[in-house]
């Protein structure tokens, strides 16, 4: 299992919590420096759920972009 296959099995159990934290090799970082797509979009949709859960509102600094990466 590479970085990236690991970070985005963390991020999904991060945001689902229903089975043990994964395991897997950090080991190759140089990967996780410049992220996939895929692993963007997990980051993303990490820090939305993340913020609905902790009942942020919008972004300060009258910043109205989306919350993400």
């Amino acid at each position: 299992m590479s970085a990236t296959e690991t970070a985005i099995r963390v991020i999904e159990w991060a945001m689902t919590g229903l089975r043990p934290p994964p395991r897997g090799d950090l080991q190759d970082t140089n990967k996780l420096v410049h992220p996939s797509e895929q692993l963007r979009v997990a980051m993303q949709t990490l820090t939305a759920v993340t913020s609905a859960r902790m009942c942020f509102g919008s972004p300060p600094l009258d910043d109205d972009r989306p919350l993400g990466v």
